[in-house]
């Protein structure tokens, strides 16, 4: 039997009676510290620029650029090798280095055929039958003392015999191919919507700081500057260190928000990025500290908690009256008749 609250209890309280609630209760009626903010919100992408760009000012980027558009020389490379474990007894290696400083007076020699000294000599059988070509060369393809000695050569130059990890190579610098340039009508697409976000890059950065120039000298006027550039100057509700809404719920905004030069000094933010190309720039417009709600604030509120913790302490009173009787021994039924409820079942309850 379910036991409505009387129905004296639901009836409106008292002046007195409402403010004694919130006196007792005030715990209750706390505000978080909160603030409201007048911002705008500048966006790259509708400031007014350029949709093309001409091909004077398109060379000048390429040209400025020009090493980004540049394949890099190819050192192409051959060498001559003498295999000898990195283990090896003194005289294996030495038998083989004596090798191979031979073998490099050779390739030094006037008229010397690299390639078929290579093919005679060499050891290593990947290379040897193409002259010992290694292709193009760069830092890190093999061992740091290869790369230390192929650095010094110059072109046509042969080193002296050079102790890599599994033996001794002989080195050519053989041929150095120049690296290409890509043609400017290549790129010309490419560099155009290069352009045209440096403009509008540019057209953002200018608008910021032309904003916040005026808005730094007098903040208040930050609304009626941002107006007179075509700029629509916004305004958010209260929000809280912690949730705000719109805007205010981006964390750099909050933490902006409540730092002490806007808050307390009233001045205007740095700009702010959101995202890309899109800025804010915002001041402080009410503060509010945390602390107690003035009840005439929120005298409907006090009110409606107040009436509803009368009616389910007076239904809780109620209740245990007719429970005493219960258990003296009347049905519930007749308590169902007094207090016009209806008796239900609830069948099969588990623990």
């Amino acid at each position: 039997l379910a036991i409505p609250a009387p129905a004296n209890s639901l009836a409106a309280p008292t002046a007195a009676e409402v403010e004694a609630w919130y006196k007792k209760n005030t715990s209750r009626y706390r505000n978080d510290e909160n603030v409201t903010i007048e911002y705008v919100e500048i966006n790259g992408a509708n400031l007014p620029v350029a949709q093309t760009a001409d091909d004077a000012a398109l060379l000048d980027l390429y040209n400025k650029r020009i090493n980004a558009y540049r394949t890099a020389d190819q050192k192409m490379a051959s060498h001559i090798f003498f295999a000898v474990a990195k283990d090896a007894p003194a005289n294996v290696a030495n038998a083989a280095l004596a090798k191979a400083n031979n073998v490099a007076k050779l390739a030094r020699a006037p008229g010397a055929d690299f390639a078929a000294l290579a093919a005679q000599y060499s050891e290593d059988e990947g290379s040897k039958d193409s002259g010992g070509d290694l292709g193009a060369v760069e830092p890190g393809l093999f061992d740091a003392a290869f790369d230390k000695t192929f650095a010094a050569l110059k072109v046509g130059q042969v080193s002296d015999p050079v102790r890599v990890a599994d033996g001794y190579a002989v080195i050519l610098y053989r041929e150095n191919i120049a690296g290409e340039v890509r043609p400017f009508a290549d790129v010309r697409a490419e560099l155009e919507t290069s352009y045209l976000e440096l403009e509008r890059e540019r057209a953002l950065n200018k608008t910021v700081e032309q904003l916040t120039d005026k808005a730094f000298a007098d903040p208040a006027a930050l609304a009626s500057e941002a107006t007179k550039m075509g700029l629509t100057p916004l305004r958010t509700g209260p929000f809280t260190r912690a949730v705000g809404e719109g805007v205010a719920a981006l964390e750099p905004i909050r933490k902006a928000a409540f730092s002490d030069a806007l808050k307390i000094n009233r001045e205007v933010s740095d700009a702010i990025e959101i995202s890309e190309n899109q800025i804010v720039v915002m001041r402080v417009v009410d503060y509010k500290p945390s602390g107690t709600i003035p009840l005439k604030d929120i005298r409907d509120r006090v009110q409606a908690d107040f009436v509803v913790e009368r009616a389910a302490t007076a239904a809780k009173t109620r209740a245990e009256a007719l429970q005493a009787r219960v258990n003296k021994g009347e049905t519930l039924e007749t308590i169902a008749a007094e207090v016009g409820g209806q008796v239900s079942e609830w069948p099969m309850m588990t623990r």
